[in-house]
């Protein structure tokens, strides 16, 4: 059973492949803490598989040392990160920190939705007292208590869903007038930040940073209304006490900037300067502070 990673291992990873050249197989894994195998694993597992511009997709293995003829995938980091070739005939496999956690995290969903043994055993006990009453038009509140079934009657529905058990939402008269909510396709989300962003600046390394010492953090935002408004409203809050202060700007990156250094100046003035800024990347994108204002 391999190691679990998490969204900063996998930073980390594409962090290495595509800023230092130097890294290779043994220097990510010893850096990581995990086994060269935990390495070759999430590549081979969680790359993102993109199709040749040039001949039509084919699937094919994404096994590392498998690269259809192509040296680069044969050898670290066994995919396209570093291949500077835009247009290449060959399938094409590049990994990103933000993609392989999403296609991790949707394979162990799937996976933890296989029942266990006890809920087939239960499963079979409803199946026997539960279901021909519920295949009549009874209710399932009213076929659980007349079979004194000691199954909640929301597990016993979302048993239906399932399949667990014989009847269906055709069954469930009520049920049946409502349409089942359509699942979020996350394949169109938003691409996440680059691995030279939030390396270094994950959620756990915030934690870490601000577990040792006295640090000063300030959250920082903008609250813009509609898109036609030449003015947004900049948040700057302190997370312990909660202080939130509030300032109408331009909505210009320039006017962000000098906000911030106006604060951060009034608050060293009251021996209160902040050392570090938790934001999203979209603003960090558009500051263009000092370096000093934020932690690596």
């Amino acid at each position: 059973m391999g190691q679990q990673m998490k969204y900063k291992d996998r930073v980390a990873i594409e962090y290495q492949i595509d800023e230092n050249p130097e890294s290779g197989l043994r220097s990510v894994a010893e850096k990581l803490g995990v086994a060269r195998s935990t390495i070759l694993r999430e590549i081979a597992s969680n790359s993102t598989v993109m199709p040749s511009k040039s001949i039509p997709f084919c699937k094919g293995s994404k096994r590392p040392g498998d690269g259809g003829g192509c040296p680069t995938k044969g050898r670290w980091p066994f995919c396209c990160n570093r291949c500077a070739k835009t247009n290449c005939p060959k399938e094409r496999l590049f990994y990103r920190a933000d993609e392989a956690d999403r296609l991790s995290k949707a394979r162990n969903a799937k996976s933890a939705r296989k029942p266990s043994k006890r809920t087939l055993e239960r499963a079979s006990v409803v199946e026997a007292a539960v279901s021909p009453l519920i295949k009549k038009g009874i209710s399932i509140e009213a076929a659980a208590r007349s079979s004194s079934c000691d199954v909640h009657p929301t597990t016993i529905r979302m048993w239906v869903d399932r399949n667990l058990i014989s009847p269906d939402r055709t069954d469930l008269p009520r049920a049946a007038k409502f349409y089942c909510k359509r699942l979020y396709d996350y394949s169109r989300k938003r691409p996440g930040a680059p691995a030279r962003v939030v390396y270094g600046r994950t959620i756990e390394d915030y934690e870490e940073w601000m577990s040792k010492g006295s640090h000063f953090a300030v959250q920082v935002d903008t609250v813009i209304g509609r898109s036609t408004d030449g003015h947004c409203v900049l948040t700057v809050m302190d997370p312990k006490t909660k202080l939130q202060i509030g300032m109408r700007i331009r909505k210009t990156a320039e006017s962000v900037n000098k906000a911030i250094v106006a604060i951060h100046e009034a608050f060293s003035a009251c021996g209160l300067a902040f050392d570090t800024i938790l934001t999203d990347w979209i603003m960090i994108q558009a500051l263009s502070l000092p370096a000093a204002f934020f932690h690596a």
